[in-house]
């Protein structure tokens, strides 16, 4: 077991600094740089070069890489170009907020989807399990930013039944213990604020959740049909 887990690291190293090299390499070939970019219109050569000196932008590219990859291996992300501020702080702050709704998508993708693969196993070759197999099928090629479009559109737009932006409205005070909006909101047994929230998290979680309903369907389906030809159930079926 641990000569596998070793294997695995190692195999790991490589296309841990093929990614690093790759994302370095995107950085530096896109035009202009982030001192030239991000420095004031009325900014002189002297200004700039001061700004790249700065950010060790005038090094050659080879040491900016390793540089990159010494900083990396520390998890010292540098500081933020536009915010000036350390990059694992920006991420942290906005932490909570993606997983709130990367969990919110999964919970109501596996609400849905489970029950959906389960019933299409049991009634295979009817019209519910077509009806599966085109959801799996839309959820699969239909890209996410547009279905998101199409939800805030049709939903927020035209029916003005939920929110299309934000976590909670922008009046409502919130005191923050765990990031995660839902979760503090029922900490301090603000349920009025937690409906908010889960009004204001459905669109966005409905769209991520919409691509995983078709994946868990036919896993669900598979996994089913698979399980109901097993021995053990063909004869407790056969027994009644």
């Amino acid at each position: 077991m641990l000569r596998t887990l070793a294997t695995r690291i190692l195999g790991a190293v490589p296309v841990v600094l093929l990614v690093a090299l790759g994302i370095f390499a995107l950085v530096r070939l896109a035009p202009g740089d982030a001192a030239s970019t991000l420095a004031a219109e009325d900014a002189s050569e002297a200004d700039i070069a001061r700004m790249r000196a700065q950010w060790g932008l005038d090094q050659p590219v080879l040491v900016q890489f390793f540089y990159f990859l010494g900083n990396l291996a520390r998890l010292d992300m540098g500081t933020s170009y536009r915010y000036h501020a350390p990059v694992a702080e920006l991420i942290g702050q906005r932490l909570p907020a993606t997983l709130e709704l990367a969990l919110t998508a999964l919970l109501l993708a596996a609400v849905i989807a489970v029950p959906l693969g389960v019933a299409t196993a049991l009634k295979k070759g009817s019209w519910l399990d077509g009806l599966g197999s085109l959801l799996a099928v839309l959820g699969v090629s239909a890209p996410s930013f547009w279905v998101g479009i199409l939800l805030v559109l049709l939903v927020s737009g035209h029916f003005n039944l939920l929110p299309s932006s934000g976590r909670i409205p922008l009046d409502v005070p919130i005191r923050e213990l765990t990031g995660f909006i839902l979760l503090d909101s029922l900490l301090q047994g603000r349920f009025d604020l937690f409906r908010q929230a889960l009004s204001f998290i459905v669109l966005p979680a409905a769209t991520l959740a919409f691509g995983m309903i078709g994946i868990i369907a036919r896993i669900s389906r598979s996994a089913v049909i698979d399980v109901g030809q097993e021995e053990f159930v063909l004869t407790a079926v056969a027994k009644g």
